[in-house]
């Protein structure tokens, strides 16, 4: 699917500076990005105090804004792609903290169809919305789905649904059950950040993004430009605290 990155210029999705040919395969030749994989920057921050706090929510709301611009010059275009595949493990972080959306060997245009059990498509569904599951229905709104559950790895640092096995999530996600919103007292980060974070009403408005996201329907989520838009409105929130 090489055409889905061929015409993907954006400042916050992975520049691809060339393919090549070896004997082993093909590969691709992409952009160095400093800090690595965002679920590498996340699991670090379980294992280490001082990575833990350069996790701030500043940071994190950040990530969360830059990977929303990635979406939006995405489906903004004509026809959209639709990246498929969206999850901590496919963003990128530099040295500045900017994030980037890559991996995009699953991307298409919308309305391209996939069947999850083969080779070409996704197969994890911690990730994937109950249409997809059903009937391999890709859209925008799939890639909304899965941007919920991505701000659901931002704020817990692992990774939706936990521990449960793949055929107990496949019957959650038909089920409308969504992964557990810990306490404030229960998130991973630095207390004092999550308290001011909670206390300005950032937090609040922050699950309620997500959870618009991960709605049952594709009908009933948000778009793309909502989720920027509300996602901005939790920074000027923030500001008003000095968070």
């Amino acid at each position: 699917r090489s055409f889905a990155r061929a015409d993907l210029r954006h400042d916050n999705i992975q520049a691809i500076r060339g393919y090549c040919i070896l004997p082993e395969g093909r590969a691709i030749v992409s952009a160095y990005y400093d800090r690595g994989s965002l679920v590498n920057l996340l699991a670090k921050g379980t294992r280490d105090p001082a990575a833990a706090r350069e996790l701030s929510w500043g940071r994190r709301l950040r990530m969360a804004i830059d990977i929303s611009k990635a979406m939006m010059g995405m489906h903004n275009r004509q026809p959209p792609r639709v990246h498929r595949d969206l999850k901590a493990a496919n963003c990128f972080v530099d040295t500045n903290w900017n994030a980037y959306l890559g991996d995009f060997g699953f991307a298409s245009r919308t309305g391209d169809s996939c069947d999850m059990w083969s080779k070409t498509g996704p197969t994890n569904p911690r990730w994937l919305s109950p249409e997809v599951l059903v009937n391999s229905a890709y859209s925008e709104s799939s890639d909304v789905y899965a941007f919920g559950m991505l701000m659901y790895e931002l704020l817990t640092w692992r990774a939706p649904y936990g521990r449960e096995r793949t055929a107990a999530i496949f019957n959650l996600v038909a089920a409308g059950v969504r992964p557990a919103v810990p306490e404030v007292s229960d998130l991973p980060g630095d207390p004092e950040d999550n308290r001011v974070f909670a206390e300005s009403g950032a937090l609040d408005m922050y699950i309620n993004i997500m959870r618009s996201c991960w709605e049952q329907s594709p009908r009933t989520r948000v778009s793309t430009n909502e989720v920027y838009g509300e996602l901005l409105a939790i920074v000027r929130a923030m500001r008003r605290v000095n968070c």
